[in-house]
């Protein structure tokens, strides 16, 4: 299993917003932000192995 945090943008009034990515090592990846534990991105691999999005992205939370 591996966890990365990371910075995911700033709220209108100026607060830093969060995002953690974990995978599973296993074909599932997903990635919550600290707003409500949004889920910003969910991946799963395809019969090949390789990963893909299957969620509605989110590129910073001033798009949220």
């Amino acid at each position: 299993m591996n966890i990365k945090e990371f910075d995911f943008g700033y709220t209108q009034d100026g607060n830093k917003v969060k995002a953690v990515t974990i995978n599973n090592g296993d074909n599932l990846e997903f990635t919550v932000m600290n707003r409500g534990a949004t889920l910003t991105s969910l991946k799963m691999a395809d019969n090949n192995g390789i990963m893909e999005e299957i969620n509605r992205r989110f590129q910073s939370d001033t798009t949220f």
